[in-house]
């Protein structure tokens, strides 16, 4: 079924931006899709955030080491299979994936990613 969805901005914000955001189980990730393409994202039970896409980002992380970027993949399955991957070797050194399924845990996806810097 379909329904008409209305945003309205008050004065003076005038510009809107919506992103569709997915959830999967196994690996827990968060799937934020884009114009570019899409960015796969699982945080673990230390804190490491670990970033996968389908594109090529001009941001990297910073001198923070809990964010680990999986290189940019030219498809989207590539990308979730890369993503699953590098999961899975942090699960064998010991980490949890920890559950991300609410907008609250992408706010904090967001929060973590603030100390990323752009690549030279």
């Amino acid at each position: 079924m379909w329904s008409k969805e209305v945003l309205v901005f008050p004065k003076p914000a005038r510009l809107g931006v919506a992103n569709i955001l997915l959830t999967h189980s196994s690996p827990s990730s968060i799937a934020e899709v884009l114009g570019l393409g899409i960015k796969f994202y699982s945080v673990f039970s230390d804190g490491t955030l670990l970033i996968s896409s389908s594109y090529r980002s001009p941001l990297g992380p910073g001198s923070n080491g809990q964010i680990i970027k999986n290189p940019h993949c030219q498809t989207v399955e590539d990308a979730w299979l890369a993503h699953k991957q590098k999961a899975a070797e942090l699960g064998a050194q010991g980490l949890t994936v920890r559950n991300l399924s609410s907008f609250a845990d992408y706010v904090e996806i967001e929060k973590m990613k603030l100390g990323m810097v752009a690549e030279a």
